[in-house]
């Protein structure tokens, strides 16, 4: 999903997305495999073609139907949502992941090795 501003805290990035997580969860529901990976992505300075932007590692959408459909990946949150298992969110530009257990509660956990 494309934002065009996100809180500037780990924290409050997480709330966002935990105040609008059941509304994602309608619109883009699990299928069956045993997560879904949504990423928040910044929209930078708007959309924009592999033309004008060859250069950039970007993210086209083909149901977009202008020649400006793709953005530069600049991921602000990134999140795990497991069928069977605690969800987990990581911010780029932390040193840690974060794990939501059943209580709703945050854990920090170190990342995963490779990370990064």
């Amino acid at each position: 999903m494309v934002v065009d501003h996100l809180p500037w805290t780990d924290r409050d990035k997480i709330a966002w997305y935990l105040a609008h997580r059941d509304e994602l969860k309608r619109k883009y529901p699990l299928f069956d495999v045993n997560w879904q990976t949504y990423y928040v992505t910044d929209i930078g300075e708007g959309f924009t073609n592999y033309e004008k932007s060859p250069h950039e590692d970007l993210r086209c959408y083909p149901t977009i139907h202008t020649e400006n459909n793709c953005i530069v990946k600049n991921y602000l949150l990134i999140v795990d949502e497991y069928i069977d298992s605690n969800t987990r969110l990581y911010v780029p530009d932390s040193d840690v992941v974060y794990q939501l257990t059943p209580e709703n509660k945050l854990e920090v956990m170190p990342p995963p090795d490779g990370w990064r």
